[in-house]
């Protein structure tokens, strides 16, 4: 980015889907908004959470402490943030950047298939649970 602002190009760096994280054991991850910012930028909010506890292979290796949570602005369903606490969440935060980045819908992560069931297969349980709440 600093590159091209010192070649003359006005560029500037989008924030509202930068990762975040925190290398602790459990790790957590976020990328976007939370949901009070969800309720102050867009007034509702739909929000569907999954625990790791429903996926058979985190079960099996025992780190089955942890939770994904998919914030998305209650109008359309667009995802606007996302929330990852348990094992491996800084390899499957991108999900939520991408899904923040290219205005995807819940559904629309909802579905999209897992190659396994630890621990990327979180994010489509969470979209799946937020949409069968909101029906």
């Amino acid at each position: 980015m600093a590159a091209h602002n010192i070649a003359g190009e006005e560029k500037e760096v989008d924030l509202s889907a930068f990762p975040s994280g925190i290398y602790t054991n459990t790790e957590i991850a976020w990328v976007g908004l939370n949901e009070t910012q969800v309720r102050e930028k867009f007034g509702d909010v739909k929000v569907g959470t999954f625990p790791y506890t429903g996926l058979r292979r985190v079960m099996t290796i025992g780190q089955n402490d942890g939770f994904v949570k998919i914030i998305a602005e209650g109008k359309y369903g667009r995802v606007v943030g996302m929330e990852i606490i348990g094992a491996g969440v800084r390899e499957i935060i991108h999900e939520g950047v991408l899904a923040i980045k290219e205005e995807f819908y819940s559904r629309g992560i909802g579905r999209c298939n897992s190659r396994s069931s630890y621990p990327s297969r979180v994010h489509k349980r969470g979209s799946k649970k937020m949409l069968w709440e909101c029906l």
